[in-house]
């Protein structure tokens, strides 16, 4: 993925454990075929181009070089786009990814530009076969594209280089299978990641998890599931978040009844609380902290 900006995108350095990948033969969807061709070589650029020969709309999932695309850093995508993140003061910061409405039917993909088009996240589950739940060991965020009868339809990734060029090209047909509110959560480590592999500092969105009004599909049986080395969560319905504030309160108790330990154990409860519901970055805290280091230097 190239935000608008940046040049660099969605790397693909990541290694799945996932082994059988590479003997997977690449799949060739009846209805829509996609190509790449360098846009910037020099820069790792490539052009994705989608066709859909049907006389029907299609959505469709991209599987290259061994994961499928959108699927490593969604968090980041989705919390630097369209006023949020670093794109409310930087429109050039701006990855322009939103989540599928789940409240409406799926549209296809208008095309703004080649420069300037980027396709919605869905949840994508795998080998579902029991739809009232959501398996989180494997299903995965992930960019849909969403092509109406004879369109086509391109954008760029970053990322490449000569000796590592996309391989394995997949496309594989979902289809919608729940459109409502989803409780979706990330692993924090999707975005340090996304940090070490750009030199950037953009943040995942939060709350962690966010509740989105947006769409389950459902992938077509033979379609691998990408393992990354994340833990997300997934769930239907809203999000609960916990209410940390009784922490603190129990620890002011405890305090006044001279519970002094059970006061320090309440307040660490509480701090922890804010930390990993999402409602406290911990990356903001420590880089204030360094911040003010830096200044009394």
């Amino acid at each position: 993925m190239k935000p608008r900006g940046l040049t660099l995108g969605e790397k693909q350095t990541l290694k799945p454990s996932y082994s059988s990948l590479k003997q997977i033969l690449v799949h060739v969807s009846s209805k829509v075929s996609v190509n790449w061709r360098w846009y910037d070589q020099a820069n790792g650029v490539v052009e994705w181009s989608f066709d859909n020969a049907d006389t029907a709309a299609h959505s469709v999932i991209l599987l290259r070089n061994g994961y499928f695309f959108g699927g490593a850093y969604w968090p980041v995508y989705y919390a630097n786009s369209n006023g949020r993140g670093a794109s409310a003061t930087n429109p050039n910061d701006n990855f322009g990814v939103d989540f599928l409405d789940g409240s409406k039917e799926i549209t296809p993909l208008v095309d703004s530009g080649v420069l300037n088009n980027a396709p919605p996240l869905g949840l994508v589950t795998f080998n579902n076969s029991d739809p009232t739940k959501i398996n989180i060991s494997n299903s995965t965020v992930c960019f849909i594209f969403t092509l109406a009868a004879g369109e086509s339809w391109s954008m760029l990734e970053g990322g490449f280089s000569s000796s590592m060029t996309p391989s394995g090209i997949s496309v594989y047909e979902v289809t919608p299978l729940y459109g409502g509110n989803l409780c979706i959560g990330y692993d924090q480590q999707r975005v340090i990641d996304w940090d070490l592999q750009t030199q950037t500092s953009l943040q995942g969105y939060t709350p962690n998890p966010s509740t989105f009004n947006t769409w389950l599909l459902s992938v077509e049986s033979d379609a691998p599931f990408d393992v990354l080395p994340y833990k997300d969560q997934y769930s239907y319905g809203q999000c609960q978040q916990p209410d940390c504030t009784s922490y603190f309160e129990n620890a002011l108790s405890d305090y006044k009844q001279g519970k002094y330990e059970q006061a320090v154990v309440d307040l660490l409860d509480g701090i922890d609380c804010l930390f990993t519901s999402g409602l406290v970055s911990m990356k903001d805290v420590v880089m204030d902290k360094l911040k003010k280091v830096m200044k009394g230097l």
